[in-house]
């Protein structure tokens, strides 16, 4: 079964755009807000696998936010490399949340 996702522009009135923004339009935004450089072939923190994947298979904003915190809680104090993306996931989450309305399907093969 594949799992998709889009996901649609907030606008001031409470709607949403017609059309889906594209990811890599998504992504640049998210270098924008965050200060960081724009990979050519690979999407920042890995935000698509991690926060698209999640919202594809049905979880809520608030449902990758609890899964992250978990993730964040059982890191090894050591690791903060790996806190410090949990931690930017986290901002990216609220960001998209702020910006952007998800719509998600999945589908089966013949």
């Amino acid at each position: 079964m594949a799992y998709y996702f889009q996901l649609f522009r907030k606008l001031p009135n409470g709607e949403t755009e017609n059309d889906a923004t594209s990811l890599s339009q998504i992504d640049r935004e998210i270098c924008e807000e965050f200060d960081l450089p724009l990979h050519p072939k690979l999407y920042v923190n890995g935000w698509f696998d991690v926060i698209g994947f999640g919202l594809a298979t049905g979880k809520t904003w608030d449902d990758i936010r609890a899964n992250t915190n978990k993730q964040i809680a059982s890191t090894e104090a050591f690791d903060l490399e790996c806190r410090e993306s949990d931690l930017l996931t986290l901002r990216i989450v609220d960001f998209l949340e702020a910006r952007f309305s998800p719509n998600c399907w999945f589908g089966r093969g013949k």
